[in-house]
């Protein structure tokens, strides 16, 4: 399977991409810019590699360039898949880099495997096809910087069409403005007229504002001829809370001295400190549609009549197809003209009527078999224009015999145009919040029906799109909580508010969910609808509420711990629990509150814990362990522990701490110490009585062992060996042949050469010393040692044989100073040979007789470090 590595930076289309070759049999990685596309070529070679060129970081021609530059990579074919730089001269840049294609987007799906494939063939048979010399660092450089410059180019050249754009636009906002009828206003704390836009250039505000000059007036205080007393009371009690108004309308006298209606509305403006600074709004002149509610008003009587009647077109027809009547509704639908209507000419309505249908030959055909029929007809009529009629026909009929029909029309174009706008937002609607990762649901106000829910809602409520579309607001919601839901949408739809809340609702199976709501009133195919936008929010509730009991534990076991806790800020104890203060003798937390924490420490400590405080606050260490004395508040000392770290209170610097009272625990420690150093001495003493008690029986080796532990502590302090394990050396060369206390004293004093069975039982001696030291509990491997210090590395030793790492690194070690020792002193057999031949025989058995780590720091321990045989 073929490993392709894509660089993509958007996310979305690198998934296609790799959804794409996947299920072309490809094995795909993915990296978002250069750097990662690197880092996973290296850790994962691919067979090819397809990149983008524009990215952060490390863009596709940077990358080519480091590809192209990278011995194990530059074999991989790179292909540029790119949709931003698409000029001649960019591919020229790509291939010059080292690519072998440049591929443009979008390119078809076939297409673009077909490429891939032909890269993926030619690198088959290894060795890759030669590709062109990539450019030096100078040329390359040069290239990328003339790419970087042409597409800036192009960037500039649609930001000045943009800004060009803006402009036009920015003119059309004004031209409406200065043409619309409303004006805008603002007012102060008082409520006094502090500003008024462009009133005198409204020809519908000049005979509001020309009577004089109404800055600084409160609008009551403006002669008016309404409101009454009680309506100017109710708008100051709502000006007076600071709430928001809509459509407060007023009258006065006008210059023309006709009295003239203005609606107003307003809200109130708060600075950052949510102190009232005063109002603004807008108001229109409503004068032109108050005298039209007058005078429909007094025309009510005179056009009930009317009004009562249909106000669809008719036309009667008696059975031969001659009309009989037509009201003046359909000489309007069907723009008949008042002479034609007057003659009710046949033949002269009928051409006038099919001449502006598209299918008049339909029309004729429906018309002429309905002429004496009884049967009741419905159908629509599209005229060449656009228009569109709703057609209704029924037999006219006196006794139940047919005289003719009477067909009525109603014009239903703007009706069926909102209807299929309604449709084509709904689908539209539906369309755009499919991929949508919040859940969406429009409700139809005024019915409460769902009108569009997308996937991811389907989904938090367990129903199908199906389902949701026949339910309504109420069975999303738990029955107490709909008051608070209803009241929200109706301040939304009055525009009183926006939703924003999280609110239970309820899946199809009963179970409750967390959603948190936004949501607005939307005007859709002429409706009053509410988008909301759902994000379940059950785990964040959830953790919300794990979060508030875990505080409330962790405040409990603070409060109730055996260890004192405190927090310093600004040098001062900010915060304390119980035990705290008991263990400085205080009754309460509160009596702490603000003190300086060091001021309790003692003499020479006071400095040391004052410099400590400082440092923390002042430099970015680390959490401080510090032990000092400190005064109780009954003057006592007591000996304090407490470890403490840089923390975050209430958003400042702090140091969060612990204390405990460990004046107890450092006498114990302190008698331990004694203790151990006692146990120590007598240990020693009695491994130093053991020696002697050897020493004595073979007079010549007098101070051998004691020789022996010096300089193997010497050698293992040159290992690194640390001060405990040193000690351990010490024992085993002190006690090492401890064992030739069974050898008889004329063997050991012997001057002469020892007989076979002699030599035989001072061998023994290792074994003989194992055995009396097994049984000890030392804490290091002295029995070994004993047993081992003859063994030597190439299994020529004595008494098992042991090889390379079967013996101990302490015998090792006791083995090399054993024989430095023994060489450089005197026998009754020999004279002492000198440190330099000693020297010589462990230089001669290094890596076979003697450990060779071991030999050569025994060597450097003479020869450079100078160091001296013990006395």
């Amino acid at each position: 399977m073929k490993h392709v590595l894509i660089v993509e930076d958007h996310a979305e289309n690198r998934g296609l991409l790799k959804l794409l070759l996947e299920v072309n049999g490809y094995r795909v990685t993915g990296a978002g810019d250069g750097l990662e596309a690197l880092d996973a070529a290296r850790r994962d070679p691919p067979d090819a590699v397809v990149s983008d060129a524009l990215m952060p970081n490390m863009d596709g021609f940077e990358l080519c360039r480091a590809w192209m530059q990278d011995a194990a990579l530059k074999a991989v074919p790179f292909i540029f898949y790119s949709a931003t730089y698409v000029r001649p001269d960019d591919e020229r840049l790509g291939m010059a880099l080292g690519a072998v294609r440049y591929l443009i987007k979008p390119l078809a799906a076939e297409a673009f495997l077909a490429e891939l494939r032909e890269v993926l063939q030619d690198w088959a048979g290894r060795p890759a096809p030669v590709q062109a010399v990539p450019l030096d660092e100078t040329a390359a450089h040069a290239l990328h910087e003339s790419a970087l410059a042409r597409k800036l180019e192009d960037k500039i050249r649609q930001l000045e069409a943009a800004n060009r754009k803006l402009e036009e636009s920015e003119t059309r906002f004004r031209n409406l403005v200065e043409m619309s009828s409303d004006f805008y206003w603002e007012s102060d704390t008082e409520h006094r007229l502090m500003q008024r836009s462009s009133a005198d250039k409204k020809k519908s505000s000049v005979s509001l504002f020309e009577r004089g000059a109404q800055i600084g007036e409160r609008r009551w205080e403006i002669p008016h001829l309404s409101p009454d007393a009680a309506g100017w009371a109710a708008h100051r009690a709502v000006l007076d809370a600071h709430q928001p108004f809509r459509n407060f309308e007023l009258s006065r006298l006008g210059t023309d001295g006709t009295e003239r209606f203005i609606s107003i509305s307003g809200d109130p403006v708060f600075d950052a400190a949510g102190a009232l600074m005063g109002y603004h709004g807008v108001g229109t002149d409503i004068t032109a549609r108050k005298r039209a509610e007058s005078a429909l008003r007094e025309s009510e009587v005179q056009l009930k009549g009317i009004l009562e009647s249909t106000a669809e077109g008719i036309l009667a027809v008696d059975g031969d197809g001659k009309v009989i009547r037509v009201n003046r509704r359909f000489a309007e639908l069907w723009r008949i003209p008042d002479s034609l209507v007057r003659t009710l000419d046949d033949q002269a309505l009928l051409d006038f009527v099919l001449n502006q249908l598209n299918d008049a030959e339909a029309f004729l055909s429906k018309v002429r078999a309905l002429y004496a029929s009884d049967a009741v007809d419905s159908d629509t009529l599209t005229f060449k224009n656009g228009r569109i009629f709703e057609r209704h026909s029924a037999p006219l009929t006196l006794d139940g015999t047919v005289l003719g029909r009477v067909w009525s029309f109603r014009d239903i174009t703007e009706a069926t145009r909102a209807e299929n706008a309604l449709r084509e937002s709904e689908e539209k609607l539906r369309a755009m919040f499919e991929g949508v990762l919040d859940g969406i649901l429009v409700v139809d106000v005024q019915a409460g029906q769902f009108l569009t829910a997308n996937p991811e809602i389907c989904r938090m409520l367990g129903y199908s799109v199906e389902e949701i579309l026949r339910m309504s607001v109420a069975d999303i919601h738990r029955k107490e909580d709909l008051p608070r839901v209803m009241e929200q949408f109706g301040r939304l739809v009055r525009g009183e508010t926006t939703l924003n809340t999280d609110i239970p609702l309820l899946r199809k199976d009963g179970t409750v969910f967390f959603a948190d709501i936004k949501g607005a009133h939307i005007r859709l195919g002429g409706k009053d609808t509410l988008l909301g936008m759902f994000r379940d929010i059950t785990e964040r509730k959830q953790a919300e509420r794990e979060l508030v009991e875990s505080e409330n534990r962790f405040r409990s076991l603070v409060e109730q711990s055996l260890t004192g806790i405190f927090i310093i800020q600004d040098r001062k104890l900010a915060y304390c629990n119980p035990r705290f203060a008991e263990i400085l003798g205080y009754a309460s937390e509160d009596e702490l509150l603000g003190k300086d924490l060091i001021s309790i420490a003692v003499g020479k400590d006071l400095l040391t814990a004052d410099d400590t405080l400082r440092r923390m606050f002042g430099e970015q260490i680390g959490p401080v362990s510090h032990a000092f004395s400190a005064t109780r508040k009954d003057g006592a000392v007591i000996e304090l522990g407490l470890q403490g770290n840089r923390a975050t209170y209430l958003g400042r610097p702090a140091i969060l701490g612990m204390m405990q009272d460990i004046s107890e625990k450092k006498r114990a420690e302190e008698q331990i110490a004694q203790y151990v150093a006692q146990l120590e001495n007598a240990f020693m003493s009695t491994v130093k009585v053991a020696t002697t008690l050897g020493e004595m029986r073979d007079p010549y080796t007098a101070g051998h062992q004691r020789r022996v532990a010096e300089i193997a502590v010497a050698i293992g302090a040159e290992l690194g060996f640390d001060s405990r394990r040193q000690e351990g050396l010490r024992v085993a060369g002190y006690l090492h042949d401890i064992g030739k206390i069974n050898i008889p004293a004329e063997i050991l004093s012997k001057p002469g050469k020892l007989s076979a069975t002699e030599y035989q039982l001072v061998q023994g001696h290792a074994q003989a010393s194992y055995d009396v030291l097994k049984d000890v509990e030392f804490p290091w491997p002295v029995a070994d040692v004993a047993l081992q210090h003859h063994e030597r590395i190439d299994g020529s030793g004595y008494p098992q044989g042991l090889k390379g790492d079967a013996i101990r690194v302490e015998a090792r070690i006791v083995a090399v100073a054993d024989v430095i020792e023994a060489m450089s002193s005197h026998r009754p057999y020999r004279p002492g040979m000198g440190i330099d031949k000693a020297l010589a025989e462990i230089d001669r058995g290094r890596g076979s007789a003697y450990d060779a780590e071991v030999a050569d720091a025994c060597l450097r321990l003479f020869r450079e470090r100078q160091y001296q045989l013990p006395e």
